[in-house]
């Protein structure tokens, strides 16, 4: 009888560590799949305020009020992508190719942050990883979206 119950204390124990590693496991992918939307906020505010730079650098009537940092947050992205896309045909270009070129990066860089931010998304909503999304409070990231 003694043999019986260390067996199954044995098997209780065994299944709580497999359980405990696949907590672990589903964390550690959700925080990756985070990390991979957040750097691509990162390089689209760097991006953009590059771009913002050179309309400044071009045309000295306008200030550079809004300085983007690495810890932006995606509003105050948004909010300087729009004040690029107002400005950026308006001010006389010496290479229009650049300008183009400028947007078209950007274009791509939002794209792909909205990518990595759909995956991360469906991951947190999707059964297993929305209990464990709940358990460390992971929430749902927002679209990039200028008007």
């Amino acid at each position: 009888m003694a043999e019986v119950l260390f067996l199954t204390a044995m098997a209780i124990v065994i299944l709580l560590i497999i359980l405990v590693l696949l907590v672990i496991a589903a964390y550690h992918k959700l925080l990756k799949l985070q990390q991979i939307a957040m750097n691509h906020q990162m390089k689209l505010g760097e991006r953009i305020q590059f771009a913002w730079n050179a309309i400044v650098e071009r045309n000295k009537e306008l200030e550079s009020n809004i300085v983007l940092s690495k810890k932006s947050s995606l509003e105050e992205i948004e909010a300087q992508y729009e004040l690029f896309l107002r400005h950026n045909h308006v001010v006389q270009t010496v290479s229009e190719k650049d300008e183009r070129v400028n947007e078209h990066e950007i274009q791509n860089l939002i794209i792909k942050y909205n990518q990595a931010t759909e995956t991360y998304n469906h991951s947190v909503k999707k059964f297993p990883l929305n209990m464990i999304a709940a358990l460390f409070q992971l929430r749902p990231r927002h679209f990039f979206d200028a008007k």
